[in-house]
């Protein structure tokens, strides 16, 4: 009896636990163990209720009569919570059984106490987190749901500003239209000879109005291009070509700057599928940025030769400007004719100097209509001034 009692004591400690035992009244009769789960000492316990120490069975009286009559063995309460004197907390597992005599007979109930703390303690971190992960998944759903409203509004001021201008574009080419009617009419001496300073006036209104149709067209590009619907005309295009027509209208702008524009055109090339316009417009905006970024007496080359790429060729503008960090080389690709040297043409900006960006990557519209003109990829890198860029 002494052996089997010095073992129980032995197993209690090394689980830290204590016990209760009460009367079929649920007063306590016997307490001991390693916790101190009440005031006192064993003579302090005597004849308390059950429910003054362990206050969770208050309300449970259903439950443990149903223990004491043996129809259930065991009841459990786990991860019982209790101030400690250091000011934390303390968590206990309470197991409830009847508590029989030697010849097996229920006399009362024993109430098994067993140290949860660590364990309390890492479902109370668990919980805490959830807890927090909650807030957080709540919080960011509320953002989610702000930010989805801020894009919405901003969708909506988009189209509202792709909507205006349109509007104004082509609200603006009417009245320029008839006023280059008439300038060309005044100009031909419909109405009357013209002095040589009247003339002169009149070709500095025509080229003024002129370029201000450019830039309604300009603008119409980019609602077209925001929404999807630049259209393309795709035709045998011969890029030698293209480049002449493009120099020959810059001759004069780079003459009077003293700037030498010179034209290189490989041998053989073949001819390319694409919208001459659209490439017509990239190149000159490309060799508008040389021109205007290239000093006085400077120099301007435009190369068309086969990249090193098989099946397809590169258009190049270089020039000794005076270079722009953010500016960088966009390649454009165009798919040749079937039978002709390759597959494709790679048309690309080339710089030492200033920025190559008016359709090739500095604003939306020239990244967008690369992308639109060539449907294949851009690339764009640094470089300082005075260095070539490929």
């Amino acid at each position: 009896m002494a052996h089997s009692r010095r073992l129980a004591e032995i197993l209690m400690a090394e689980r830290c636990m204590s016990y209760v035992i009460t009367d079929p009244q649920f007063r306590i009769i016997r307490r001991g163990g390693q916790l101190n789960v009440g005031p006192g000492g064993d003579h302090a316990a005597r004849h308390t209720h059950l429910n003054q120490l362990f206050p969770e069975t208050a309300g449970l009286e259903g439950v443990l009569r149903t223990v004491l009559s043996g129809e259930l063995p065991r009841y459990r309460l786990d991860l019982v919570n209790r101030d400690t004197l250091d000011g934390g907390i303390s968590y206990l597992d309470l197991s409830i059984l009847p508590w029989r005599e030697a010849e097996g007979r229920i006399t009362g109930l024993v109430l098994l106490v067993e140290d949860a703390t660590h364990r309390g303690t890492r479902e109370q971190r668990i919980v805490q987190q959830h807890n927090e992960l909650h807030v957080l998944r709540d919080r960011l759903a509320r953002q989610n749901l702000e930010l989805s409203d801020a894009n919405a509004e901003l969708t909506r001021l988009d189209d509202l500003k792709s909507l205006f201008v349109s509007v104004a574009a082509h609200e603006l080419r009417s009245p320029l239209a008839s006023m280059l009617a008439y300038l060309e009419i005044l100009l031909e001496g419909d109405f009357g000879d013209l002095s040589g300073d009247q003339r002169d006036a009149l070709a500095v209104v025509q080229s003024s109005a002129d370029r201000l149709l450019t830039i309604t067209s300009n603008l119409l590009d980019v609602t077209r291009i925001e929404s999807g619907h630049l259209e393309l005309v795709l035709q045998p295009t011969d890029l030698a070509e293209v480049l002449h027509t493009v120099v020959a209208e810059f001759r004069m702008r780079v003459a009077a700057r003293a700037q030498r524009l010179t034209v290189i055109c490989g041998s053989g090339l073949p001819r390319v599928l694409c919208d001459p316009a659209r490439t017509h417009q990239i190149v000159t905006n490309l060799l508008d940025n040389a021109h205007k970024y290239t000093p006085d007496g400077g120099r301007i080359e435009i190369c068309l030769d086969h990249a090193p790429e098989d099946g397809f060729l590169r258009v190049s503008v270089t020039d000794n400007g005076i270079g722009h960090p953010l500016a960088g080389p966009t390649a454009v690709v165009h798919p040749v004719l079937p039978g002709g040297a390759g597959d494709g043409t790679w048309c690309e900006r080339r710089r030492s100097g200033p920025l190559y960006h008016a359709l090739a990557g500095r604003t939306p519209r020239g990244a967008h209509l690369v992308r639109e003109c060539t449907g294949q990829r851009q690339h764009v890198s640094r470089l300082a001034a005075g260095g070539r860029r490929r």
